[in-house]
């Protein structure tokens, strides 16, 4: 997690909360209450580029992510336990 942390605050715009983040509940918040999803982090990156560097990082250290745009989804898909959340 540390690794994940050091290379988010590489990325001068990209905003992420983590579950030692004072402000995570409500980051990882979604409209599907009927799950209790545990994100290793929630990440807001600002363009798409951002959106490739963390997904090139992502895959390349074994870190499973979910996409999630608006943040809902009528089966729960938009968040998931212990992966990483991106936002934009």
């Amino acid at each position: 997690m540390e690794n994940l942390n050091n290379f988010l605050k590489g990325l001068p715009g990209v905003t992420f909360t983590t579950p030692a983040s004072p402000n995570y509940d409500s980051a990882k918040a979604t409209y599907i209450t009927n799950k209790q999803l545990l994100p290793l982090a929630v990440v807001r990156p600002q363009t798409a580029q951002d959106v490739a560097t963390i997904i090139s990082y992502s895959t390349a250290n074994g870190i499973q992510f979910a996409i999630r745009s608006g943040g809902n989804n009528l089966f729960g898909h938009s968040s998931a336990h212990n992966v990483c959340n991106y936002i934009q």
